[in-house]
Order: C-alpha cells, then structure tokens, then sequence
C-alpha cells in the first residue's frame, strides 16, 4: 500500500469535488449575472467537459515527460486558476476562458487521482480503496450546496464564493509537496506501445457504459438544483437542500460499498446500481422529485466498483484504460451539456432530464448484453 499516493488522492478529490459541483446551486445565479440562455450557459459545463476531454487525450503524451504525481499537483494549480479567474471575470468570455482552465485540470485530475490509488493498493484492497476515493467526492459534493447556501445568506455573491472555492487546492498542493514526485519509469509511461494486445472492443463497451453512467450523475448533480427552483418553486436555499440531501446519499452508498467485498460479483452490482438508478430517475420525473434525489443512493457503487472491474480485466494496462474512459467519458458530458442545454431552451428542463435515465439504460444494455457478445468473441 502506497499510503503517500492514497491520501493525496484522496485530498485533491475533495478539493476538486467542492470545485465541481459548487456550480449546480450558484448556476442560475450565473445565467442571471450575464443574462443568458440556457444553452449559452450551459458552455459553463460544456466547456470545462470539452477541455477535461483535450488534457485526457494529452495524457499519454505528458505522461512520458511527468509522473502521475506530478500531473496531479499541476491540476491543482489549474483548478486554482480556473476558479479564482471565474469569480474575477468581468464578461462571459473572460469567464469561460477560465472554465477551460478548470477543465484542463479536471483532465489531470479525474486519470491521476484514480491511476495512482489503482497502483497504490493491492489488488485485494482495490475496491475498497477506490469506494473510498470516491467517497470523498461525495464528501466534497455534499459541501459544495452547504457552502453556496452558507456563504449567499451571509450576502457573499457567487463570484466571491467562486474565489474561495479556488484558493482551496492551493492548500492541497502545498501538502503534496511534503512527498517527492517519485522519479518516471518506463513501465508506468510506455502504456501505448502495447495497444495492439489490448481487445479494444471490450475496452470501449465499457468506457461507454462508464461515459453514460457519469452522464446521468453529472446531469443530476449539475441540474437537480435548477429543475426545483424553476418548475417546484424552491429557493436557493431549499433546492441546495434538496442537492445537500442527494450528495448525503451519494456518500452514504459509497461509503458503505467501501466495505463490502464484492470479489466476482462486480458486474453484478454495476448492472443493479444502472437499473435501479434508472427507475428511481424515471419515477423522479413522473411521480415526485424526491426520486431523483433518491437517486443519490442508487448510483452510489458505480463509479468506484466501475474503475476497479476496469482495473481488473486490464491489469496490464491500468493507464491507458482509465484514460480511454476519462477522455470518452468527457466528450459525452459535453454533448449531454449541450443538448441538454438545447431542449431546455426548446422543450423546458423535464423534458431534457430524460437523458438521464436514458443514458442508465443504454449503460446497462451495454454491460449486460454487449460486453457478453464480446467475451463470446474473444
């Protein structure tokens, strides 16, 4: 166990879970700031997703000149820029040029945070370990409505929250520098050469289903909020209470799921996590709101239980995997953020929530079908 590369993973995740979701509450506030659509706003995620897309592609490159370790501290200081420059903008575009800094360090950040726990626990322990990782971004996220609630009914304006939000990686970083960046190996950066060996088909079922599931997490988190306070009436103070509660169960379910062996059963618990989230999202939009906040509980296991099975059946190309599904999983936020954008404008924000369990179907359709007709082929 590589204590050193756990922790800081696990810090810069709380960090950058703050970052990430402290935009859901305080978005209206920003369309209203600029006076804009819901499509043009909607460029606040779609522009971070696409540039998070860009520095996961550059990975591979940048990781024969820097360690993992060392991509991570540069994505703190990216996540710094990005936020601190954002409450500085004067203007929308100046804004957006500093939500592309942040994205560069949601790139660097999302494969670091997970390659150096994946390589940093025994096999024994991955899982666990990585429910655990990941439950610190659900520690983090159930701060960010808390935070933006807090800090507005003490009159601080979104702006200046954003600044606070950003000055917090500094303070990881400084602690990243009590451990050396261990030096670059051959076996950590070469992971490309061997691309020839890897079943590609397989890989890509499941980074789609991956990319999907992070579609209809990110949809919620990033939306929920705005859907509460435009077609139930909430305040902001409500709705980030109704975030708070979806990102208590999120917490809830990773945590818990940190403790649970799952051993062979791992495709088992990704296709029950897709089901139920898909129902609970569905009977969210036709019955009664507080389902998609249960939603919190359902998709809890997935993200870390997907990263360990993906660790699992490519043991050889850890690296590489996880950049393959970082880097399809950011080209399809931005499209959901674009589209979802689109059909808000369009139809109005229900209908576009659709997406959401769409994308839970898709998902399980492709793990539980797809990836079986592409075992049955190899």
């Amino acid at each position: 166990m590589n204590w050193g590369f756990i922790i800081i993973s696990y810090v810069s995740l709380l960090a950058f879970g703050l970052a990430d979701n402290i935009r859901g509450p305080l978005f209206l506030e920003v369309l209203r700031s600029y006076q804009l659509s819901d499509f043009i706003g909607s460029f606040v995620f779609a522009a971070s997703s696409f540039m998070a897309l860009i520095a996961s592609l550059m990975s591979s490159f940048w990781s024969r000149y820097f360690h993992q370790y060392r991509l991570l501290q540069f994505g703190l200081i990216f996540m710094s820029v990005g936020f601190c420059g954002m409450g500085l903008a004067k203007t929308y575009p100046q804004m957006l040029i500093f939500v592309c800094a942040f994205g560069v360090s949601v790139g660097l950040l999302s494969i670091s945070q997970n390659y150096l726990v994946s390589v940093g626990t025994t096999e024994q322990h991955r899982s666990r370990t990585l429910s655990g990782l990941h439950a610190m971004y659900g520690l983090a996220s159930l701060t960010a409505p808390l935070v933006a609630s807090t800090f507005s009914q003490k009159q601080w304006s979104w702006q200046e929250i954003f600044i606070f939000v950003g000055i917090l990686p500094l303070v990881v970083l400084f602690g990243s520098f009590f451990k050396a960046a261990p030096k670059l190996k051959k076996s950590v950066i070469n992971f490309n050469d061997e691309t020839n060996s890897i079943n590609k088909n397989k890989l890509f079922m499941f980074a789609m289903s991956f990319s999907l599931y992070v579609v209809a997490e990110i949809l919620v988190s990033s939306r929920l909020a705005l859907y509460l306070r435009r077609d139930y009436n909430y305040d902001l103070p409500e709705s980030s209470q109704a975030l708070l509660i979806f990102f208590i169960l999120l917490l809830i379910g990773r945590g818990l799921s940190s403790f649970v062996n799952w051993g062979t059963e791992l495709r088992k618990a990704l296709l029950w996590s897709l089901g139920t989230t898909a129902v609970a999202l569905s009977l969210g939009l036709l019955v009664h709101p507080g389902f998609l906040v249960f939603a919190g509980l359902t998709m809890a296991p997935f993200y870390p239980l997907a990263i360990s099975f993906i660790s699992e059946i490519f043991p050889n190309h850890v690296q590489m995997a996880i950049g393959w599904a970082m880097s399809l999983q950011s080209l399809c936020v931005v499209s959901m953020h674009l589209v979802v954008g689109r059909f808000s404008d369009n139809f109005g924000l229900a209908a576009a929530l659709w997406l959401g369990p769409m994308a839970c179907f898709i998902s399980f359709f492709l793990i539980q079908f797809g990836v079986r007709l592409d075992e049955a082929k190899s």
